[in-house]
């Protein structure tokens, strides 16, 4: 009896080189004020900046496969202090920047910590040059502006895939037969089509995903014969595309592993948006022990 299970694969990331960007123009006269107290963060530190701006992204980007799967990547933002408006709270603005978390213990710790380091900054600042300034004026401009493009490309493959078609492949009537095709079902629910508008949180920003994905599905039938890439889904006899024809009797291991690209637009409330592409590689889905039977054509005789 055949059997089907799920082997793990890795994501098909694209790393990317261009990213949407903070641009960064602090004020002389308040960096020469605080620049020291500020610089003093090291790693965590808050850096000045003026306030975010949408910029291009590069569509060079490469194609990395891993021997495990990786987790969905975290992003954390961290408020940073920032030069705003000179005749606004004292010129001084809260902006954000965006850490890729290592786990969700990690993403916690990098919260805890972008917290208490602006806090401190804060506190230094109001108690000697600016104590009329508030710590929550955010910094003028789109929020989503300062989002790193690659953390927005993260979220959206991490949501997204989790809601992919799934193929269930079987082989009606549940065997095949030497020098017949055998019809691969992969299931009246897998469709290598997918259309959805989602919310995404990408740190303190929501983004509105419009998404339209499509996929190919490549099939190994397990008899040493090249896999075969099929931009349809499998369907039963007589309808179906996907079939082969064994010349062996035996049993055999089909593997159906599906490859997305995902096109999207993200956008903010205030209307700033990106468009971008992403691909996935879904993990391999699994028909174990299918027989394959020989099969004889019988001739009869005319009465």
């Amino acid at each position: 009896m055949s059997r089907v299970r799920t082997r793990r694969r890795s994501f098909a990331t694209a790393a990317v080189a261009g990213c949407l960007l903070v641009t960064l123009s602090a004020q002389p006269a308040l960096a020469d004020r605080i620049g020291g107290r500020v610089g003093a963060g090291g790693g965590l530190g808050a850096e000045l900046s003026r306030g975010s701006s949408l910029a291009g992204t590069d569509p060079a980007r490469s194609t990395r496969r891993g021997s495990e799967r990786r987790p969905r990547p975290i992003w954390v933002a961290q408020p940073v202090l920032a030069t705003g408006d000179p005749d606004r709270n004292d010129g001084i603005c809260r902006g954000w920047r965006y850490v890729r978390a290592r786990s969700s213990e990690h993403a916690a710790t990098l919260r805890h910590e972008g917290r208490a380091h602006y806090e401190e900054l804060w506190d230094a600042l109001l108690r000697t040059e600016a104590p009329d300034a508030r710590a929550d004026v955010d910094c003028p401009g789109e929020p989503g502006g300062g989002v790193p493009a690659v953390a927005v490309r993260d979220n959206v493959r991490g949501v997204v895939t989790g809601q992919l078609p799934r193929p269930r492949p079987s082989v009606p009537p549940g065997h095949a037969l030497t020098g017949l095709p055998a019809y691969l079902d992969t299931g009246d629910a897998h469709e290598l089509t997918y259309q959805q508008t989602e919310t995404v949180e990408v740190g303190a920003v929501s983004f509105r995903v419009e998404i339209s994905a499509s996929a190919e599905s490549t099939v190994d039938w397990g008899d040493g014969s090249p896999p075969v890439t099929y931009d349809r889904p499998g369907r039963p006899h007589p309808d179906g595309e996907v079939h082969h024809t064994y010349r062996e009797r035996g049993e055999v291991t089909i593997t159906v592993t599906d490859r997305w690209t995902i096109d999207f637009t993200a956008t903010t409330s205030s209307g700033v948006s990106v468009t971008d592409t992403v691909t996935a590689t879904l993990d391999a889905v699994v028909l174990d022990d299918l027989e394959v039977r020989g099969y004889r054509a019988v001739r009869t005789r005319p009465d």
